[in-house]
């Protein structure tokens, strides 16, 4: 888990709609902060702190309310592609500062209550908020017909304030996880990285590859992520892998390796100043600079040249990556 458990301050409580839960488990009065939050990017944490806030000065519980996937994945033909894995998104809201971050079960019937039915079932069956913070394009429903304005129409007259967040912006665009996939996709990682407020990173199993790189004095761990993340642009980037906790810098290349020949997409690291065997074992792979497009040399010498480059810059990173 990249997430250090001991950051991690809230309570996690997972919630079914659908099935029945004691008195003892309600929360109380808290102040809410609603969404996916895929990514927890800093939009994200800007909403969610300003709920924390809130029920500081109130003098009361703080929540953030999200769901064990994301929504799209129930119906989506071909999964979404994730700035994480819901398990890290989960662990990671809850480093954030809220004394609860609180995970329904988004399942069919869960997508299919009406807005005044989710209010009723999910939002105020164990919770009495006394204000929430959502997004102002925060859509819920069955068919996602509910807006800020139902909230407001249902929840201000039970004394319940409804905080529509503009979206942030950034060099003159929202922050959305929308923006931030598309530019992993277009290779701007150091942006990505500043609009999450952290280190883009991908969760990964290592495989047995083509051992090219070890021919060549630069043996390489073949990773395959664990889910069908964000596409990253093809290149080089300096970057970190984690293995068991340990922080490695790494040289890491995305796409197809085109010195040679018809060679499937893959994601090979040059882990610097590591001699282990971890075929099979789980790792989390970190990227910090976009260094090189992917390239075909001309002969072996130009090849190893630019792995040497490669190395010497990634080697310039600060021990671990911001987190």
């Amino acid at each position: 888990m990249p997430v250090d458990a001991s950051k991690m301050s809230s309570r996690i409580i997972y919630r079914n709609f659908e099935e029945a839960h004691p008195e003892e488990g309600k929360l109380g009065a808290v102040v809410c902060a609603m969404g996916v939050f895929d990514g927890v990017h800093i939009g994200h944490r800007r909403l969610i702190a300003d709920c924390i806030e809130a029920a500081r000065e109130k003098g009361c519980k703080s929540a953030i309310i999200t769901f064990d996937i994301d929504p799209t994945e129930l119906f989506a033909k071909d999964s979404p592609r994730k700035l994480m894995t819901d398990d890290d998104r989960i662990s990671l809201l809850a480093t954030l500062g809220a004394d609860y971050v609180v995970v329904d079960a988004f399942t069919k019937a869960y997508s299919q209550l009406s807005p005044e039915s989710y209010i009723e079932r999910v939002l105020l069956s164990e919770l009495e908020p006394t204000a929430l913070y959502v997004g102002s394009d925060f859509r819920f429903g069955h068919m996602a017909s509910g807006t800020v304005d139902t909230l407001r129409a249902q929840l201000e007259p039970r004394g319940c304030e409804v905080v529509a967040h503009e979206l942030l912006e950034c060099d003159g665009e929202v922050v959305t996880a929308s923006r931030i996939r598309d530019l992993v996709q277009s290779g701007s990682i150091e942006l990505v990285n500043e609009l999450l407020g952290r280190t883009h990173f991908m969760r990964a199993v290592v495989v047995e590859g083509r051992q090219e790189g070890r021919k060549l004095g630069f043996p390489t761990a073949n990773l395959v992520p664990v889910i069908d993340y964000a596409k990253m642009a093809d290149g080089v980037y300096a970057g970190y892998v984690r293995v068991e906790g340990e922080w490695f810098k790494s040289a890491i290349s995305v796409g197809v390796p085109k010195t040679f020949g018809d060679i499937e997409w893959t994601i090979e690291a040059n882990i610097l100043d590591f001699d282990r065997d971890i075929y099979g074992m789980q790792v989390d792979a970190y990227f910090s600079r976009f260094l090189r497009p992917m390239q075909a040399f001309n002969g072996l010498d130009e090849l190893i040249a630019a792995i040497r480059n490669n190395v010497a810059q990634t080697a310039e990173l600060p021990p671990h990556p911001a987190l």
